[in-house]
């Protein structure tokens, strides 16, 4: 069982931009396509009804169909990776809208309450869970991102870095070590 995201998924298209932006520092020839392809994303991507990034565009490979659901593999678009594609009040939108509809103290939610196919538990046998993997399952992984991403948004100060330690790393920290 997989989750259907055929089409441009945002976090492929973040990797790719990064790795574009990344080859572009030392050869010049890929400014060109990294230029084209940040544009393309900006237009692209932001779903202004959610105040966030489309999970999936040109969904089966249609041009022009976007996947509005909100799953957190959108927020390595500003966190986690070299790169920030969006600046200011675009990217605090989406930190927020992750921080809102996926955080928990354990990671990143993989779909949000209230989506279609939302699966609040991950239990049952290998098949029941094969099929809800994706739908609500929380991901410890994407804490790192997602609390770079927050840190990003505050200007990355010491102030921002000592508010995320206290609300998102101390949680986590205090449940791991309790004995």
């Amino acid at each position: 069982v997989i989750t259907p995201r055929v089409g441009k998924p945002v976090e492929v298209q973040a990797l790719w931009l990064n790795a574009l932006w990344i080859a572009a520092q030392t050869d010049s020839r890929w400014l060109d396509l990294f230029g084209r392809g940040h544009r393309a994303f900006s237009a692209r991507f932001w779903n202004d009804q959610r105040s966030c990034l489309y999970d999936v565009i040109d969904v089966d490979h249609v041009h022009g169909t976007a996947d509005s659901t909100v799953r957190p593999n959108q927020v390595l678009a500003i966190g986690g990776l070299p790169l920030t594609l969006l600046e200011g009040d675009r990217a605090k939108s989406v930190v927020d809208v992750v921080e809102r509809e996926l955080l928990t103290p354990f990671g990143l939610r993989s779909l949000a309450p209230g989506e279609p196919g939302y699966s609040p538990r991950y239990e049952g046998g290998p098949s029941d869970r094969d099929a809800i993997y994706h739908q609500g399952a929380v991901w410890p992984w994407l804490l790192g991102p997602f609390v770079d991403a927050w840190i990003r948004v505050r200007g990355g100060t010491p102030a921002a870095r000592a508010a995320a330690r206290t609300a998102f790393v101390q949680p986590l920290l205090d449940c791991v070590t309790r004995n």
